[in-house]
């Protein structure tokens, strides 16, 4: 049975068909398609929140 982090770890690049984690020597790495799926993720994070604020602030006005 996998431990709950290896599972939680596994899901992602499971649902995008990509390897995001190099788990060589017990160390655990994120591979190039890690690295560009954590930046787009905290990209898209930053878009939400910003557009959360934008619209919470229209309705003030309403």
């Amino acid at each position: 049975m996998l431990s709950t982090v290896s599972y939680a770890a596994r899901q992602p690049g499971e649902r995008f068909d990509a390897l995001l984690f190099d788990r060589r020597r017990y160390r655990l790495q994120l591979t190039p398609a890690g690295e560009l799926l954590v930046n787009e993720a905290t990209r898209l994070m930053q878009d939400v929140s910003r557009l959360t604020r934008r619209v919470q602030g229209t309705d003030r006005f309403a």
